[in-house]
């Protein structure tokens, strides 16, 4: 019986027990089978694809669901070709995917560069795809500065997969780039819906030479929907001893890029402190910004005076003077901030009354002297909404924490709490009393010690309000709470509590 003669509901059956490569050849044979394999993600979902070439890929992707964001890693691997051959060569495993590289697969035998790719489909709109790169090992140690080849044979395969995809990518992710980000980054110029860019990257230690950064990025063709870029890098690229010059020429590639889409940034996120002159090319107008505690933080965001959201990540103790002295005198309207190891100094810092404005504040206190003066600082910050802590303070605190002075607080989010088992029942009837006296429906959301039959701890959280529970639905308040709450795992069961009727089961 051919599979068109089925109903869909079976033949959607039988789809679901073919590999990805074998889908989209199915979906390519007529009009039926490729609206089905095009309509049902869950045909796809946890499905990986090894093909040999970008053509390879758009082909497949005819026949699979759209997606609206592509990661793009880019690996690779130095394979003795001698070793390799003591043993039977095996393919990356079709079929289930893993974390879109080859990990936990064994190498074919290497006598000259190898590319390859291989294709994850996750459950929401994100494609990941994977360039990796076999390349025998040096036979002599003068070989070793000779690898500019394999970052062009795989970077060539990842323009062109930029290229090739740009037009159909709203969100792209470029991850493990190395210096090959820079041609990578040229192929950008067919991605006309692109609205986020996000390079994340180890920086390995193999340099090829760089473009000109005139023939890079055309000033007069900046990507017209291009609002948010993010530079996550997991260690300095900019000190490489391979080559001297790499600092000053990322950071002016760098440069270009930002210089490029100025007038439309909405978000910049820039996560090492050699990013930091940068900033001088965020626009004064930018909504959201990320940035490391460095020197000269303060200055670089002396013109943003619109900023609504910034978070401060790496700072160190160091630089603590530099952080408190910028936010005790803010100039501007802003209504969210994130800071990394508080420490009392800095908590003062927040109370000193030039943050009136902010609704929400998310704190990670480092010590035992920040979380005592909180309930001092909170009293300075009345439009204040939402507040986040990473560790839950003492009873006592919470006890001084005024109801009135915050009439607008409605959630308060505890992700970690670390207490002794007896300090568990003091805090929980301490956080009981905080909804209970609180002007507005305050909403409580704290991680569950004690977890109920059959359930891991980490994985439960309590959630404290006074209305009853079948409004949990329909709460927005609810519905915020559980999305904070997944901030520490991506899945949160919660536990919750009404206050006016049930509130000694918590």
């Amino acid at each position: 019986m051919a599979l068109t003669s089925l109903p869909d509901v079976p033949l959607l059956g039988v789809l679901s027990h073919l590999p990805a490569a074998d889908l989209g050849a199915v979906g390519r044979v007529c009009t039926r089978l490729r609206a089905l394999t095009r309509s049902h993600r869950s045909l796809w979902r946890g499905k990986r694809a090894r093909l040999q070439d970008p053509g390879a890929l758009v082909d497949l992707l005819r026949a699979a669901p759209p997606w609206d964001t592509l990661e793009l890693r880019v690996a690779h691997a130095r394979v003795n070709p001698r070793s390799a051959r003591r043993g039977p060569a095996s393919a990356p495993e079709e079929g289930r995917g893993g974390q879109g590289d080859a990990q936990g697969t064994r190498t074919p035998p290497v006598d000259k560069i190898q590319n390859f790719l291989l294709i994850d489909f996750l459950s929401s709109k994100k494609l990941v795809v994977s360039v990796v790169c076999y390349a025998p090992c040096p036979s002599k140690s003068g070989d070793e500065d000779k690898s500019a080849p394999i970052w062009r044979s795989s970077g060539l395969h990842a323009v062109r997969i930029i290229r090739l995809l740009g037009p159909r990518t709203r969100h792209l992710i470029i991850d493990n780039c190395s210096a090959a980000v820079f041609p990578l980054l040229d192929g950008l110029r067919t991605a006309k819906s692109l609205q986020t860019l996000c390079l994340k990257s180890d920086w390995m230690s193999e340099i090829q030479p760089p473009p000109s950064l005139d023939e890079w990025w055309p000033q007069s063709s900046p990507l017209p929907k291009l609002c948010s870029v993010e530079l996550d890098v997991a260690s300095c690229p900019f000190c490489s001893p391979a080559w001297p010059g790499a600092s000053a020429f990322n950071i002016s590639c760098l440069r270009v890029l930002l210089e490029a889409h100025r007038r439309q940034l909405r978000c910049v996120s820039l996560r090492l402190a050699a990013l930091l002159p940068l900033l001088e090319l965020c626009p004064g107008a930018l909504p959201r910004l990320t940035a490391p505690a460095g020197p000269g933080l303060a200055a670089g965001l002396r013109h943003l005076r619109d900023l609504r959201k910034l978070k401060i990540v790496r700072t160190t103790v160091e630089l603590e003077s530099e952080v408190d002295a910028l936010l005790a005198s803010w100039p501007g309207p802003l209504q969210a901030l994130q800071l990394p190891l508080c420490t009392e100094r800095t908590v003062r810092a927040v109370g000193a009354g030039a943050l009136t404005s902010l609704s929400h504040l998310h704190l990670d206190l480092a010590e035992a002297g920040a979380l005592r003066v909180l309930p001092a600082a909170l009293r300075a910050l009345p439009r204040l909404r939402s507040l986040v802590l990473r560790t839950a303070p003492p009873p006592d605190v919470l006890r001084d924490i005024s109801a009135a002075a915050l009439p607008a607080l409605c959630l308060l989010t505890i992700l970690c709490d670390p207490c002794p088992a007896n300090n568990l029942y003091s805090r929980r009837a301490a956080l009981r009393e905080l909804v209970v006296r609180s002007a507005t429906q305050l909403h409580v959301v704290r991680p569950a010690l004690t977890p109920s039959p059959g359930l891991p701890a980490a994985k439960q959280v309590y959630l404290f309000a006074s209305h009853s529970a079948a409004d949990c639905e329909s709460c927005r308040l609810c519905t915020e709470a559980r999305e904070t709450a997944a901030l520490t795992s991506p899945v949160k069961l919660p536990i919750y509590v009404c206050l006016a009727t049930d509130g000694a089961r918590a």
